[in-house]
């Protein structure tokens, strides 16, 4: 038997287009800012220049040592769970996110340098580093480099000791290095005659989302706020997700009593996740905006919409392992705007897999525009992790993990969803036949009513 080796040209891919999107690469940056257990996370584009892009957090910040273990072999061997070690958790009580250890990576996405510098609050020191993976990319040295048989080699880096300052705990990443193709787009999509400016205000950010059919009519840079908003272990807006009192007054008289029963369990679901967001005290920021969960359903207090939530549970063994998750599937009598709300999103760890996922994990049976109607989510606390493909952003559907929440979601959908959706749409429909008739009837009584004057 011999071994099997990856090339560093290999290596190179890996770290250089491994996420599918921009949000995705800074997603990884905050989810380890999360682990070191910051409270803030403060991301910036140089808007509108986007000429520098930066990740500063106040966690407990990395070792020199620490880096030097992930630069000479540590990516993708990351020490943060082994053993589960503290059970997953973190200092603050929050569960950690990363496993894989390439996160620190995430930002050769869109550039080839950038710099680290870390200032550790347990052992009060700090280290500046950088790393630059720009020749490896260039096909003449990299051939070279393979022809030296270099194997796993993807950059260099340079580091160095610097004075501790407690001021500046935690972990801050620049480049102003950027690849052309990320600059450009956004430089272009701003100067658009049409462009709408961000809001510093997440609540105007919010109306502006929940206005839209679809979050691309905004343009590039909203669509990295909304995929931030959604991807981070950020908490909810206020009044989200899910709005009681309306769903509670829409089921209680127009549905079964275990469809209500549900509701109501589905409804204390959706509330302890809030809550356990709120407990984990982490704020990100993006070029000064705070950024929360934009999930708010109904989107109106006082739409006269149909609607029903049901409860996701599951805690079991599955191939020997434990599988454990919660969450909630909600369905409404009219479209969700905007279309990157509707589906089911699944979260491991509080991070999202992907994003809401219309096809509803290959669900076969045809609802039609009934999937535009349903939106749910997923927590997994437990389990999954080894179904999660390396980008982070899609699973193995072959996994027992996968296939497991796969049946159970559908059969939700099969026994509980759908059905209560057909009853409420005709419950929906009665109730439009019925106000067309009134009004009709009111503006016949209108025509046909004299003026008291006139009876006189």
């Amino acid at each position: 038997m011999h071994p099997i080796k990856l090339s560093s040209k290999t290596l190179v891919h890996i770290s250089s287009g491994l996420y599918r999107s921009t949000a995705n690469a800074l997603k990884e940056l905050v989810s380890n800012a999360f682990d070191a257990d910051a409270t803030l996370v403060e991301l910036n584009t140089n808007f509108p220049h986007f000429d520098v892009l930066t990740c500063r957090d106040n966690g407990n910040g990395m070792t020199q040592q620490e880096f030097v273990r992930l630069m000479d072999g540590g990516i993708g061997n990351s020490s943060k769970r082994i053993g589960d070690l503290n059970d997953g958790i973190t200092e603050r009580g929050r569960p950690i996110i990363g496993r894989i250890g390439i996160g620190l990576l995430a930002i050769a996405q869109v550039c080839l340098e950038f710099k680290i510098i870390s200032h550790h609050r347990r052992t009060k020191t700090a280290f500046e580093a950088t790393v630059d993976i720009n020749p490896y990319r260039r096909p003449d040295i990299a051939a070279a480099k393979l022809a030296e048989k270099a194997d796993y080699e993807i950059g260099r880096y340079e580091c160095r000791s610097i004075p501790y300052d407690e001021k500046m705990a935690g972990v801050f990443v620049v480049s102003k290095d950027l690849l052309p193709t990320y600059a450009d787009r956004y430089r272009e999509d701003v100067r658009r005659e049409e462009f709408e400016q961000v809001p510093l205000k997440f609540s105007e950010l919010l109306h502006d989302f929940l206005s839209r059919r679809s979050v691309m009519e905004l343009g590039d840079y909203w669509q990295l706020f909304w995929e931030l908003c959604i991807s981070c272990p950020v908490r909810y807006v206020e009044e989200g997700p899910l709005r009681p009192a309306t769903i509670v007054a829409s089921s209680e008289h127009n549905d079964k009593p275990k469809t209500l029963q549900l509701c109501r369990r589905a409804l204390g679901i959706a509330e302890e996740l809030k809550k356990s967001l709120i407990d984990y005290n982490f704020t990100v920021k993006l070029d000064g905006t705070p950024i929360r969960k934009p999930i708010l359903l109904p989107q109106k207090e006082t739409d006269p919409v149909e609607c029903r939530v049901f409860p996701v549970i599951f805690d079991n063994q599955v191939d020997g392992s434990q599988l454990k998750y919660r969450g909630y599937i909600y369905i409404q009598t009219r479209m969700i705007k905007p279309a990157e709300m509707r589906g089911i999103l699944v979260r491991v760890r509080n991070v999202a897999i992907g994003d809401h996922d219309l096809a509803l994990l290959s669900y076969e049976k045809v609802q039609g525009f009934r999937r535009d109607w349903l939106s749910g989510e997923v927590f997994v606390e437990q389990g999954l992790e080894d179904a999660l493909n390396i980008d982070r952003h899609s699973f193995n559907e072959v996994h027992p993990h996968y296939l497991a929440l796969q049946r159970h979601l559908h059969r939700i959908l099969n026994e509980d969803v759908f059905p209560a959706a057909l009853r409420a749409s005709t419950i929906s429909g009665s109730r439009r036949k019925e106000d067309l008739r009134n009004s009709k009837e009111e503006a016949f009584l209108r025509k046909v009513t004299f003026p008291t004057e006139a009876r006189v």
